[in-house]
């Protein structure tokens, strides 16, 4: 998918569909598997492309689940499509599309998929923990 500005980094629905085809498919153009998930990052200072947070999203098929991470950075996690469960600390909370979650820096957390897929959009502030899909490491690798 082509943004046609270097500010425009997508379309909710157009990022949706194109995750749904690549899990669909095992394969991605919008980002890469990591820990049997899609990660892409739309928007980086370790790209240039922002200046103090990481901005992407995340498509997990049913029934999968991110390890258990932390990270420096808040998290906002915007969930697009799907349903599934938070969990931060010994919180879980159930998500669904249109759902919004703050995770405080340092929080243990995970994202899971319930029966169907689950994509969400993501902030990172500020950014830095994205580098380990840059690097090519997998989500267990502490930052």
């Amino acid at each position: 998918m082509a943004a046609t500005s270097e500010r425009l980094l997508g379309n909710i629905s157009q990022l949706n569909a194109s995750l749904s085809e690549d899990l669909a498919s095992g394969t991605s153009l919008i980002g890469r598997w990591t820990a049997g998930r899609i990660v892409g990052l739309l928007a980086s200072p370790l790209q240039q492309s922002a200046v103090h947070m990481a901005v992407g999203v995340s498509a997990l098929p049913a029934g999968v689940a991110t390890p258990f991470h932390e990270h420096e950075a808040e998290e906002l996690a915007i969930v697009i499509s799907g349903s599934g469960v938070i969990d931060i600390g010994a919180e879980t909370i159930a998500v669904q599309a249109g759902d919004v979650v703050l995770t405080p820096p340092r929080a243990v957390h995970r994202t899971g998929a319930a029966k169907d897929a689950l994509t969400v959009l993501w902030i990172y502030a500020p950014s830095g923990s994205e580098l380990r899909w840059l690097a090519g490491l997998d989500e267990e690798v502490p930052v």
